[in-house]
């Protein structure tokens, strides 16, 4: 059963299966072994497990989403392992970087979680992943996709279910490059580090394979009107990288549509997912992006959890739910492989970091050295099928890494992507 409660979602038993592993245990034993004196039979069969979610602010639809693909998994087990029960405590931490430490440190202090997941927000993820080592709770991190994170400043206690940015627009560049035949590109993303990451990513491998950034754009997280922007664009472009997201995602499209830009359109899942298109999916038709999910994959694992979250929702999932839903998966896989994990957190954290998900609605899902996912990207195309705007995938580029196609070695030698790396040469 879940609860709403003070902009806190309160999940009984399914998640004690997910969260289990990947949130990992503090100082203290997880299930009736831990309870101090006096503790209540019930208490000693709960594992309380906490996610944060941007539930409010520009993006909260898309958080929403998130707990949603977590929930649907919880359903599917039952919300139990090993016997137990699972409360999951899902706090707001208002797409606020402070808070989110605030509500990182309640979750550790007073509900004494086993572990964190969710967290939809790079500046958000940042905050929190020294808390993470410092309460020793193994932190899943479905969303945010912070390069650093499982780069230049790894933490010990942070694992990544889902990609880096840069990693998911690398596959872009080459796909741009190689197969489009795209020699110049203009990009437009979002003003603050997924963005950099994102359009640092894309440029890197675009370039490397023979084509040219020619101006890089950059809108506020909330933008509506994107007229002054579509002025500044360069003519001499062959297509346009575009990332938005969230409330600005319909205006960009419509607005675009009616500019008479004639530039084809690429760039990342978060601004072509069937989920976010609504009413401007006709303003897209045709558009090229990249991700790692796509709801017309012909997977079995995909096929399943697409049926299933429509049943239960009504809507087709997009990246978000099922990045929620693969983010319990990976816990739920974690907790179930060995039960010693419930009282140990060091062992939860090494099985956290152990898990391989062969089947999961995204593909295989793997960790490298360094705690973060390797997973297929797939290009994907929107198209009108059946009355129906929905993304077909045209090609999947496997097991892509954080750092593409270089050993990890030579691609951290060179800087972090920002606002002025790569630069416009």
């Amino acid at each position: 059963m879940l609860v709403r409660s003070s902009r806190s979602l309160r999940i009984s038993e399914s998640i004690v299966v997910s969260v289990g592993i990947l949130f990992g245990i503090s100082s203290q034993p997880l299930l009736a072994e831990s309870n101090p004196a006096g503790a209540s039979t019930a208490e000693a069969n709960v594992v309380k497990i906490g996610a944060l979610a941007s539930l409010t602010g520009p993006s909260s639809d898309d958080n929403k989403e998130m707990i949603n693909g977590m929930e649907l998994f919880l359903d599917q087990v039952k919300h139990s392992v090993h016997g137990k029960k699972i409360q999951l405590i899902v706090e707001d931490d208002e797409s606020n970087p402070p808070k989110g430490k605030i509500k990182f440190k309640k979750l550790a202090e007073q509900d004494k979680v086993a572990m964190v997941g969710g967290i939809y927000f790079s500046t958000v993820v940042n905050q929190i992943a020294a808390l993470a080592d410092q309460y020793k709770i193994p932190t899943v991190v479905a969303v945010a996709g912070a390069d650093n994170l499982t780069q230049r400043n790894q933490h010990a206690w942070v694992i990544r279910s889902g990609p880096s940015a840069s990693q998911r627009a690398m596959p872009m560049g080459d796909y741009a490059a190689k197969t489009l035949g795209y020699k110049k590109v203009i990009t437009l993303g979002p003003d603050f580090l997924y963005g950099y990451e994102l359009i640092g990513g894309f440029q890197k491998v675009f370039e490397d394979s023979g084509g040219k950034v020619v101006q890089r754009l950059w809108a506020g997280l909330e933008a509506r009107d994107f007229e002054s922007i579509f002025k500044e664009m360069h003519k001499d472009a062959n297509a346009l990288f575009v990332s938005v997201q969230g409330v600005s995602t319909a205006p960009f499209l419509r607005q675009y549509h009616l500019s008479g830009l004639k530039f084809p359109l690429i760039g990342s899942m978060n601004t072509f997912d069937e989920q976010n298109l609504g009413a401007a999916a006709e303003d897209a038709e045709g558009a090229i992006s990249v991700g790692p999910y796509c709801s017309t994959l012909d997977l079995p694992a995909t096929k399943k959890f697409v049926a299933a979250y429509q049943a239960k929702y009504h809507q087709t999932p997009g990246f978000y739910s099922a990045a929620g839903y693969t983010n319990a998966m990976w816990m739920y896989s974690a907790l179930n492989s060995d039960k010693a994990a419930l009282t140990d957190h060091d062992k939860l954290m090494a099985a956290a970091k152990a898990v391989k998900l062969p089947d999961s609605p995204m593909g295989p899902l793997k960790l490298d050295d360094h705690q973060s996912v390797v997973c297929n990207i797939y290009v994907r195309k929107l198209q009108k099928v059946n009355g129906t705007y929905v993304n077909k995938v045209i090609y999947t580029y496997p097991n892509v890494s954080q750092f593409w196609k270089w050993s990890a070695a030579d691609y951290l030698k060179q800087p972090p992507f920002s606002r002025d790396f790569p630069a416009i040469k």
